[in-house]
């Protein structure tokens, strides 16, 4: 091998193989039978010497000096030239394996190095590390580059060294030569990572399974119903397989030649090597497919479904050659198998049912059997109560040998079951939710929730890699020589190669040789390769510099816009953001530098104007944020950045960066005029043509719609290059007048200079005249000096907001929540002035700031529902008994209440509430549903979604989940007499649940009975545990009703007369307020459905989300999963994704702290809650307000706000604003920015909530959280003193967010005044909540209505 090694290299040693190369590549192309030829016949050792001088090398004596100096002089001069033939002959996997060949090398020298005691001097004068990275170096680069290589070899030389990694060997030998001619700054890795390929699927659409072969991998998009089949070489697209339909599985034969995949209605055989089908046979079933796999011979295809069958098929005819039950009964199991999965002898099938043991069938034994049961030593002990379910198995891996299985459980470790034997042996701590084991079962692969894969050596389960990268896993692979690792993630698949997993194969490779001592023992033992990838790399997919080359623009697949410099390609600054879940398509940097425009994939358009602050640093301001019907393809820039042309496929856009303004002509209504600074011109409504022989003014913006085969039509326009910008113009009610406002326009912020505000006398100019008009207006001086914005004349009075005032809250659209409380018969106070609203009660005379109020981006509207609770009142034969009756009476409300409030007709309506409005809530959507369908569209409520908390939703659930929940919180101890007696009534429960029409009860007395015994079995000494909270206790019999604390403040707070008049109360209501009104849970018995039974329906039209507090009893969080997991929706049970594939359960962190989990699939989200009440909003309302910002896709990197840090798996994913921050930019620009606090102290009400009346027939009340109306000499306080002003901005003068002039990083340094406020003899303090509110700049709020009425009765359990 020596001698062989030797004269490879040394005769490929030599720069004329360059030439010859060449040379053929110019004569011949890329046939590969002609360079064999050529290869054989010129020159008959070349072919030899290519493919195999690296085995001769693996083979020889590493202690030979003579080798090592071939190598040294092959590396550094000829390794290049070699590539470039290997190429040529289309054989990439000749380097590959030439990769793997110098590293077992290497590796056996360093050993031998290691292991003597007294190594001679040959082995201390050879260092192995540059061999090592060059044996890297190899196989990475065909996986990186390999395509390049093939279509053009001669790329080995110029291109690809400069694009490697900074510290590899290629770019250090060859990447600097000046020869090359290339240089290349920028690249962001020193060193190759694990990964050697990262492809993409189809339309960014799902990866669901991915199978390798010895020469290929295929990946399986099940949506689109096709699987792609890629070279394991090249990690190149080799064929697409298109089934044309939903495919839930596919399988691969033992020699890799045939793909089997399995839609929802037939099963076809494809060719792997050509993608041909080859047969076809329909599935004859309507169960889903739950696995497949090919017999031994190949004839034969074994399906499992989810009605327990297992057939086995011909695939020539689809013929049922027999077919197997894996279950007791046949037909008697509804739910289905969870998980399925055949042995490698196609003897046995392993079934997972949900809540049940894994069990395994034989199908070689009679169809009568008892099967293999795998019960955890931990579940034994609960076996003999027949409710319990045994922990759900996520995953079943068969051995090799057939002989056992790996069981992954969710989130309590693996057990390894010798079935044969019944022993097990668990793995507690190998936390997964995927696995994989290769064929030789040498190796585990798993995955964890967070997408970190772990590599564990068998039998030991030790840990020998782990790689960190943040992104679910949906499936995962080894390739059959179980050196490189294949994992889907989403629309991406990866493809990993660790070094670790190529140094074992060399070490049981030495083992066998028996040359050396064994030390596999050792390095399995030994501390895990841990490596980390950057997941939070994007690719970049739009690009602009600047015009002095300084800087490029980069638009991501993320929707990011950063600029970076292009001296070393470090980031110098992130300008802003589309959605996250967009890629930029089209990006322009103007001539000036001044401007940048961008447009992503779904046809948002955003522009910004940057400002040179310093090296490095610009200050950014909105321009303008739109939207076209197609993705945009070409920006251009006017020479003199007057306008922009934005083309997409099929319009032209002309869009006026700077200038003019619209308004319809009073003296012709066919005509509209366009205003600029200096003249005004006419143009026509229907087609926006210029009615002027020389028309000088340019529209906001021309469109050219393009017809099919049409050419693209010329727009030609004269633009008007004034310095200054007309921002708004208004016309007076006769139309004898218009009201311009004129802003400059300079190099920087336009904010600097004031506002001009002037005058037209409309006469003097005729919408007849042929000619666009210069015209001369009236300057109105003082009065501009008082506008912030003028909003436009009403009643021929000018209409501005002064100085004195500035929003807090720029919503991208409107919203309004309903929020019910439930009971039945508790009052939505409680939601008001404890959960969610603005303000909560420090005690009955302090009101305080609710840091985390719902109120920011939305209005809010408290109901006391149904009639009788709260302050509401009604006749005592005229409560509400049915939930459809409630339902209806809360459309009626609805309908007078947008009525009285037309401008929130078109908000987003949202449902929230928590407990028994569980019922109320999804009966009250239906409703408006319905209504809606009886209505034109424009009369439609445009109800966005629905949030229930610790939901009374399914009784029979949460009936089910008292005495779990009281097991798992430690209220009960398992085995005592409290126990049995539980269990026993538990029993009953459910046999009463299982009744005709019993699931079908929204209230089941003798259910009941479970919690109220538990309480009153488990109390102690006159103490009781709380069925709120469970880490607290409380008197008997009140166990919770004395909670939460707030309520001793709250009661007497509103029973005070100033409040009751404040709010409206009717006089007539005698009794005073109470939490919640016995008389109307006792009026209330509803022989309707419970609302379980509406929400496939909802889930078909709306978004829900249900969120719960982890330590509630009375609905606690165990029945809610549990109602989740039995429900049916949208094509799917419970959270699955897609056949077989469950959603992850996202760990949820906020400010650095774990807060809870995310779960959610087809239109359902649901959230835990961790260290929280009954009451989630009471007890963290600031991550209550990040969850209703998620849901409701408030981004505030797109409109404004200071983003929390809450973080999904470890993604931020929208940024939401908590905890009553001004508008802003992008969380980065605002760290070492400061708001000084606005204190509002000694008045009882804050000037910030206007109370409303609201007359809903007589019986019902309201108040609404709506944006404020106040008056010019101030607000009268609640008892009628004057709070004075809000705050003047100091600094600020001048600024105007819709002309673009602020830095929108720059918000926070607003400075407020602390504002002055008239005497009052009774007032009541509002302070600084504790969570800080008053250093957060607190500034506008939105105002408030309430639905009342109440009438006092007996307190009982309420939800």
């Amino acid at each position: 091998h020596q001698k062989l090694a030797l004269a490879c290299l040394r005769y490929l040693s030599d720069d004329n193989w360059r030439h010859v190369f060449a040379l053929g590549l110019s004569d011949h192309g890329t046939n590969k039978t002609r360079y064999s030829f050529h290869y054989d016949g010129d020159y008959p050792l070349l072919l030899y010497a290519t493919h195999h001088w690296a085995y001769h090398v693996k083979n020889s004596v590493c202690t030979c000096d003579e080798l090592w100096n071939a190598l040294n002089t092959f590396f550094q001069g000829y390794v290049l030239i070699w590539i470039h033939g290997i190429a040529i002959l289309s054989s990439l996997q000749i380097i590959v394996r030439a990769g793997q060949d110098l590293r077992s090398f290497a590796h056996r020298y360093a050993r031998i190095r290691t292991g003597t005691k007294e190594p001679p001097t040959s082995l201390r004068t050879h260092d192995t590390q540059w061999l090592r990275s060059w044996a890297i170096d190899l196989i990475r680069i065909v996986g990186k580059f390999g395509r390049a290589l093939l279509q053009n070899p001669l790329s080995i030389y110029r291109l690809i060294p400069v694009f490697c990694p900074s510290k590899s060997q290629i770019r250090a030998v060859y990447g600097g030569t000046v020869e090359f001619g290339i240089s290349l700054a920028g690249i962001s890795s020193s060193w190759w990572d694990d990964c050697i390929a990262r492809i993409s699927g189809i339309e960014d659409e799902t990866i669901s399974r991915v199978l390798s072969t010895e020469t290929n991998f295929v990946t399986l998009v099940s949506t689109k119903g096709k699987a792609i089949v890629w070279s394991s070489e090249t990690c190149a697209e080799l064929r697409s397989i298109n089934h044309n339909e939903y495919v839930t599985h596919m399988a691969i034969n033992k020699l890799g030649t045939m793909l089997a995949t399995a839609g929802i209605r037939t099963i076809r055989i494809w060719e792997l090597s050509s993608g041909k089908e080859i047969y076809r046979f329909p599935k004859n079933s309507e169960a889903r497919t739950m696995t497949i796999s090919f017999g031994h011979s190949d004839k034969n295809l074994i399906i499992g479904r989810e009605d327990f069958s297992v057939t086995s098929h011909e695939i020539s005819s689809g013929l049922v050659t027999s077919t197997f039950w894996a279950c007791s009964q046949q037909g008697t199991d509804m739910n289905g198998p969870r998980y399925m999965t055949i042995s490698p002898d196609l003897t046995k099938i392993a079934v997972a049912e949900r809540g049940k043991p894994v069990l395994i069938w034989d199908f070689e034994r009679c169809q009568i059997q008892q099967p293999w049961r795998c019960v955890r030593y931990t579940d034994r002990l609960r076996d003999v109560h027949e409710q319990e379910a045994w922990t759900a198995s996520e995953v079943v891996c068969w051995h090799p040998q057939g002989t056992s299985i790996l069981i992954l459980y969710q989130g309590s470790g693996i057990v390894h079951w010798n079935f044969l034997e019944d022993s097990q042996k668990e793995y507690s701590h190998i936390e997964g939710r995927e696995m994989t084991l290769t064929k030789d079962s040498s190796f585990l692969l798993t995955s964890d929730p967070r997408g970190t894969l772990s590599v564990w050596a068998l039998p030991r389960f030790n840990l020998i890699y782990k790689l960190f990268y943040e992104e679910i896993v949906r499936d995962l692979a080894f390739s059959p020589d179980s050196q490189r690792i294949y994992d889907s993630r989403g629309a991406l698949c990866n493809v990993w190669e660790p070094d670790v997993l190529i140094r074992h194969e060399d070490t049981e490779r030495d083992d066998a040789s028996g040359n050396y001592e064994s030390d596999t023992e050792s390095s399995l033992l030994s501390d895990p390769v841990i490596s980390q990838n950057d997941s939070t790399r994007t690719q970049i997919t739009a690009l602009a510099s600047d015009s002095n080359d300084q800087y490029c623009c980069c638009g991501r697949d993320d929707g990011s816009v950063a600029i970076h410099s292009t001296a070393d390609g470090s980031k110098a600054r992130k300008v802003y953001n589309h959605s996250s879940t967009v890629s930029i398509t089209a990006l322009e940097w103007s001539k000036s530098n001044k401007y940048i425009v961008s447009g992503d994939d779904a046809g948002r358009i955003i522009c910004k104007r940057l400002e040179i602050k310093g090296k490095d640093k610009w200050a950014v301001f909105p321009v303008f944020d739109i939207r076209s019907k197609d993705p945009v393809r070409q920006f251009l820039f006017h020479p003199k950045e007057s306008s922009l042309l934005i083309s997409t496929e099929s319009t032209d856009i002309l869009w006026s960066i700077r200038g003019r303004r619209w308004i319809s002509c009073p003296d012709n209504s066919s005509n509209l005029l366009c205003v600029d600074p200096s003249r005004i011109s006419i143009f026509g409504w229907e087609n926006l043509e210029s009615q002027q022989s020389q028309p000088t003014a340019l529209p906001q913006t021309v469109e050219a719609k393009l017809e099919p085969g049409a050419g693209r039509p010329p727009l030609t326009s004269t633009l008007s290059n004034s310095a200054e910008t007309v921002r708004c113009v208004s016309a007076t009610r006769n139309g004898q007048h218009l009201v311009v406002e004129i802003i400059p326009v300079t190099e920087y912020s336009c904010s600097l200079a004031p506002r001009n505000l002037k005058i037209q006398h409309f006469p003097a100019f005729s919408s007849t005249s042929s000619e666009s008009t210069a015209v001369q207006r009236t300057a109105l001086p003082e009065l501009s000096q008082q506008i912030s914005r003028l909003l436009g004349i009403f009643n021929d009075r000018v209409l501005f907001l002064d100085y004195t005032f500035w929003n807090r809250h720029i919503a991208n659209r409107r919203r309004t929540i309903l929020w019910l409380n439930g009971g039945p018969g508790c009052s939505s106070m409680d939601g008001a002035l404890m959960e969610i609203g603005p303000y909560r009660l420090k005690d009955p005379d302090h009101l305080v700031y609710n840091d985390g109020s719902w109120d920011e981006f939305a209005n809010l509207l408290f109901v006391d529902n149904p009639v009788g609770t709260g302050y509401s009142y009604v006749d005592t034969d005229s409560y509400v008994h049915e939930l459809t009756d409630m339902a209806n009476q809360m459309v009626s409300f609805l309908e007078k209440f947008f009525a009285l409030f037309p401008e929130h007709t078109t908000d987003d309506l949202y449902i929230a509430g928590e407990s028994y409005a569980g019922q109320h809530i999804p009966y009250i959507a239906k409703a408006i549903l319905d209504r809606n369908a009886k209505k034109k569209g424009d009369l439609h409520w445009n109800l966005s979604g629905l949030l229930i908390g610790n939901g009374w939703i399914s009784p029979a659930e949460q009936y089910s989940a008292y005495l779990e929940y009281g097991y798992q919180s430690g209220i009960v101890q398992g085995g005592t007499d409290v126990a049995q007696q539980l269990e026993k009534l538990n029993g009953e429960c459910v046999r009463k649940l299982n009744e005709p029409g019993g699931v079908d009860q929204v209230d089941q007395p003798l259910c009941e009975k479970i919690l109220t015994q538990m309480l009153e079995l488990t109390a102690k000494d006159g103490r009781c545990a709380n069925m709120y909270d469970v880490r607290l206790d409380d008197t008997w019999p009140s166990c919770g009703m004395n909670w939460p604390p707030d309520l001793t403040s709250l009661t007497p707070y509103l029973r005070r007369d100033q409040v009751k008049e404040a709010l409206h109360v009717n006089k007539d209501k005698a009794s005073g307020w109470t939490e919640c009104a016995g008389s109307v849970g006792a009026k209330f018995h509803p022989t309707s459905k419970p609302s379980i039974s509406l929400l496939p329906e909802l889930l078909e039209k709306i978004p829900v989300l249900l969120f719960s507090g982890e330590k509630d009893l009375i609905c606690n969080h165990l029945g809610t999963e549990e109602l989740i997991h039995n429900l049916k929706w949208n094509g799917g049970q419970g959270f699955e994704l897609s056949p077989g594939t469950m959603a992850p359960r996202r760990d949820w962190t906020f400010e650095g702290e774990s807060a809870g989990i995310y779960q959610e699939a087809r239109n359902l989200t649901y959230v835990l809650f961790y260290n929280s009440s009954h009451m989630v909003p009471f007890d963290y309302p600031r991550r209550s307000r990040d969850m209703l910002d998620r849901f409701m896709d408030v981004d505030i990197a797109s409109i404004g706000g200071k983003p929390a840090d809450s973080r999904i798996d470890g993604e931020k994913g929208i940024q939401t604003s908590v905890g009553g921050h001004p508008n802003a930019s992008i969380a980065e620009e605002q760290e070492n920015e400061k708001v000084e606090a606005a204190k509002y102290t000694a008045y009882y009400h804050s000037g910030e909530i206007a109370l409303v009346v609201v007359v809903i027939a007589a019986s019902v009340w309201g108040w609404l959280v709506c944006k404020a109306r106040r008056r010019r000499a101030g607000y009268q306080g609640l008892f009628g003193g004057s709070s004075g002003h809000l705050p003047r901005l100091n600094k600020r003068h001048g600024r105007d967010v819709e002309v673009a002039d602020f830095d929108e990083g720059e918000l926070d340094d607003l400075h407020i005044r602390e504002p002055q406020y008239d005497g009052v003899e009774e007032r009541q303090s509002l302070e600084s909540g504790s969570n800080g509110e008053d250093e957060k700049g607190q500034a506008q709020r939105k105002n408030s209505v309430d639905i009342s009425g109440g009438v006092q009765g007996n307190e009982k359990l309420q939800r």
